[in-house]
């Protein structure tokens, strides 16, 4: 059975999204901070801070398995949801003053992905608050089912359309590196 006009274009707007984030990640500043997950035996706080951590690394491979029909994405909007939870992560973690640079850098690796985002055909989120939800918690199963309440991240996106809110990630990999 031949894929339908939706079908195909999600599947071209996750191909999109690959390639995005995979330029991105070519960039040392933002694959050293972002390409990998969080070491969370390096800064144990960091759960506790953060409740549902996301990385660039961890989100081309779930598109890559989207792509293959295994993974959370549907379309590229769902790929930039959690590419904003990266961001507000970093932003959230790193809230202290001598974090500055941290922040610095995430807001740089922001508008990088967003330049490459563009770049690619693909749309940004207007400037208007998002209700954004983890992809791994959107599809499959309900909070009731995983035991963990139904967290929900209200980002602002700034006037750029950028997609740069307040709050956490990138301090764990200054201490790693």
């Amino acid at each position: 059975m031949a894929a339908s006009p939706d079908q195909e274009a999600s599947w071209s707007e996750l191909e999109a999204s690959r390639e995005a984030l995979a330029a991105a990640l070519a960039d040392p500043a933002t694959d050293a901070l972002f390409g990998e997950p969080v070491d969370t035996a390096a800064l144990p706080d960091y759960l506790t801070v953060i409740q549902h951590p996301k990385d660039l690394g961890t989100v081309l491979a779930d598109v890559e398995k989207s792509l293959q029909g295994a993974g959370p994405y549907l379309a590229a909007s769902d790929v930039y949801t959690d590419v904003l939870l990266v961001w507000s992560n970093c932003e959230r973690y790193n809230s202290r003053p001598e974090d500055k640079e941290i922040v610095k850098v995430c807001k740089r690796s922001a508008a990088l992905v967003a330049r490459e985002w563009r770049k690619a055909g693909l749309d940004l989120p207007e400037e208007e608050e998002l209700i954004a939800q983890p992809a791994s918690q959107r599809k499959g199963a309900s909070s009731a089912q995983n035991g963990e309440k139904n967290p929900h991240y209200i980002l602002k996106c700034d006037g750029a359309g950028l997609g740069l809110p307040a709050a956490h990630t990138a301090m764990a990999r200054r201490h790693l590196r």
